[in-house]
């Protein structure tokens, strides 16, 4: 069998369809297309998930794939970000059968007839939503971390500019989303007065920022306070060497963001502050909870941010909301008392505390 897989937002949305791939690959081989703005194809350099991976970065590429896959295909398989009327012409246009859980608007009739809609479930988790586009009768895996796990033939190195402090050392996630989207994203000063709490109570580890050049300026802020083996590497390393800082350190502290994800592909212990997202969609907690843990607030308008039965009581849309409560009512010291418990354990295990 030969399969499509259409990966169309960022490196979270790729990881989660991390065990879908996996799956596939069982009795297949399976083509990756990215159409996303966020390179998170870069995520499966040197690693055997994909038999290849095409890149859909202008129209003329949609053009290209149609004339050399056309009907190489058994299925596509488009979650519902990459269930576009653009991929969707493609997808039809490559294979026999075509699963989504989604079917946009003015898709031609031809076309729309050719698309198997996988109708979603609500409280299941997102990577168990693309799991059940293989059908009822193939999609029963439970999910367990190791679904998730990105394996490299050749592990991904720092470049000659960036060289890691001696030591052993957390990994830290100060802004989620490109620092766009509010209703992710944790005040920075609350970041600092949680590093400065974190700095004086684990005095021989080191703390390495990481994220999006965009984030610099947040970074700089925190960096200015000259708080103890704080290092930024924000904007200066690739995917792949993100993944390897991440996948190096004895924790993950972030938000609900791309590096999370590539956290628990990695086999790194999370701790994340939750805002407006459903934590049951996308978080790991509920498949691990022994090396992932959450923070939240839990307020009557909550979920906001999701793409299935979103919470509108307040705000149609997550960027309108007045305060984003859910996120800045979370306190430093608040956050700090329940990670460091949750440290203390992941330390212990790893024989460090």
């Amino acid at each position: 069998m030969k399969y499509a897989v259409f990966v169309s937002s960022g490196l979270g949305d790729a990881v989660l369809m991390v065990p879908l791939i996996k799956k596939l690959k069982e009795d297949g081989t399976v083509v990756g297309f990215f159409d996303s703005t966020f390179q998170c194809q870069e995520l499966f350099k040197n690693n055997n998930l994909f038999h290849e991976i095409v890149v859909l970065e202008r129209n003329a590429d949609y053009v290209r794939s149609y004339m050399k896959y056309k009907n190489k295909f058994d299925v596509s398989f488009l979650n519902y970000f990459s269930a576009t009327r653009k991929n969707l012409l493609l997808a039809t246009s490559l294979s026999r059968e075509t699963r989504a859980n989604r079917r946009p608007g003015f898709l031609p009739e031809l076309k729309s007839s050719g698309v198997t809609l996988i109708e979603t479930k609500k409280g299941i988790h997102n990577a168990e939503q693309n799991l059940n586009l293989l059908g009822s009768s193939d999609s029963s895996t439970r999910l367990n971390v190791q679904n998730f796990s990105i394996e490299y033939s050749q592990k991904p190195s720092l470049n000659d500019e960036l060289e890691l402090p001696p030591g052993a050392y957390f990994s830290i996630q100060i802004s989620a989303a490109n620092n766009i989207k509010q209703h992710k994203n944790w005040p920075i000063n609350y970041w600092i007065e949680l590093l400065k709490l974190l700095s004086n109570k684990y005095e021989s580890y080191n703390f390495i920022l990481i994220g999006e050049e965009n984030e610099t300026l947040l970074a700089d802020q925190i960096l200015d306070n000259k708080i103890n083996r704080v290092r930024s590497f924000v904007g200066r390393t690739s995917i792949l060497e993100m993944a390897s800082i991440i996948r190096n350190s004895e924790l993950f502290i972030g938000l609900d963001g791309g590096p999370m994800h590539i956290a628990v592909s990695q086999g790194t212990p999370t701790f994340t502050i939750w805002g407006a997202s459903d934590y049951n969609l996308y978080g790991y907690q509920n498949i691990d909870v022994k090396r992932n843990q959450i923070i939240y607030k839990e307020i009557s308008c909550h979920p906001c941010n999701s793409w299935i039965d979103p919470n509108t009581s307040r705000v149609m849309d997550p960027a309108d909301c007045p305060d984003f409560a859910c996120i800045r009512s979370l306190k430093p010291e608040e956050v700090f008392s329940k990670l460091t418990t949750f440290a203390n354990q992941i330390l212990r295990a790893n024989a460090h505390v």
